[in-house]
This record gives C-alpha cells, sequence and structure tokens, in this order.
C-alpha cells in the first residue's frame, strides 16, 4: 500500500463541488418547510401535525420535492436538504462528478 505524503495532497487537483440553496430548486413555501422537517428526521405524521395539514398532504408535498430534486428516496431527499440548508455540495448525493450550473467552490 502507497502512502501519499502530505505535500502532494496539497497539490492534488479536487474536482469542483456544486453549491446549490433551496433556491435553486422551484420549491414551493411549503414545501421547502417540508422539506426542512424532513431533513431534520420528523415523520410525514409529525411534519403533518407541525404544519397543520394532513399526512395526505405531506405525502403530496414529498412526492413533488422528489420529482423537482431528482430524489430516489426520503433518505436522499433528507441529505439533499441538509446540504441545501448548510451550502453543502449537493453533488455528494447525487453523484454528479462535473457540475454544468450553479455557484462552485473554489479548485484547491
Amino acid at each position: 500500500m502507497s502512502t501519499i505524503s502530505e505535500k502532494s495532497l496539497n497539490t492534488m487537483p479536487f474536482k469542483r463541488s456544486l453549491v446549490h440553496t433551496e433556491d435553486s430548486y422551484s420549491l414551493t413555501r411549503q414545501q421547502k418547510r417540508v422539506l426542512r422537517l424532513l431533513s431534520e428526521g420528523n415523520s410525514n405524521k409529525v411534519i403533518a401535525a407541525r404544519l397543520k395539514i394532513t399526512e395526505a398532504t405531506v405525502k403530496a408535498h414529498m412526492s413533488e420535492i422528489f420529482r423537482t430534486m431528482n430524489c430516489q428516496n426520503r433518505t436522499q431527499a433528507a441529505l439533499m436538504g441538509l446540504c441545501l440548508r448548510f451550502g453543502l455540495p449537493v453533488n455528494i448525493i447525487i453523484g454528479d462528478s462535473e457540475p454544468t450550473t450553479g455557484k462552485s467552490l473554489p479548485e484547491h
């Protein structure tokens, strides 16, 4: 097994990472609320109670969030919600290696 020196790590090229915000996606204000509560680990039942809406409405919002954000499941949506909330690159969740749009982090 070969080791990489600290000096070589500092000179390695890193791909730029795509950083989105909640405004990068066409989510309604209520969908953003649902996504935030989801990313905090809440169930549909808890989300419904907190937002004073039905569980069926939460499920409808979740379906639209999945479609809009191209998420396969609630775990992926929750992780993307956290990335959006804290300004982390979403391509670590969705697997994009080469961003084409959006704000990017500087290369190291």
